[in-house]
């Protein structure tokens, strides 16, 4: 082969190396963005999940606060109605006017007991069932209260309230 064809040749084989080199940068730029654009990604989703648990963990402690106030609140009073209005601001105002919280029995009844335990449906999420003791005159009852909480705000949207009296 002459020095001609040599060079020619060589030039051929720099022109082939050249496009190679700019095959890669391209593949390898694409690459990068992609792994840039995914590692972004991944930490909004993990910022996003992180967020989430922070607000479920709030929104458990405030939940947990509600039901301890409400349980509290209805067990220990000096009349229904003080009981009634001791627990109004815990209550949404459907749940307030299907139970009659807002009116007035006149019964004069003393009632102190304790919470014992708060404990969430496994089958739904925001429904709870309280239990307590409670002393009204000479009854010793165990009370079971039955509250469902709002997705949307932290009160009790519905109530259902048990007592069973002990025959010993």
């Amino acid at each position: 082969m002459n020095k001609r064809g040599k060079l020619l040749l060589l030039s051929f084989m720099g022109v082939l190396l050249l496009f190679g080199y700019a095959a890669y940068r391209r593949a390898h730029d694409s690459t990068t963005e992609e792994i840039v654009n995914n590692s972004s990604q991944n930490s909004k989703n993990d910022y996003s999940e992180a967020r989430e648990t922070v607000e479920a963990v709030q929104n458990d402690k405030n939940v947990t606060e509600l039901l301890k106030k409400f349980g509290q609140n209805w067990i220990n009073y000096q009349s229904i109605y003080q009981r009634n209005q001791s627990v109004k601001q815990l209550l949404t105002e459907e749940c307030i006017k299907e139970n009659g919280i807002d009116s007035n029995p006149n019964v004069e009844v003393t009632s102190i007991g304790q919470l014992l335990s708060i404990n969430k449906n496994i089958d739904d999420s925001r429904e709870y069932v309280l239990a307590g003791l409670e002393k009204s005159g000479d009854k010793d009852q165990t009370i079971l209260m039955k509250v469902t909480v709002a997705d949307e705000e932290v009160k009790i949207t519905k109530l259902k309230i048990y007592y069973i009296i002990s025959g010993f």
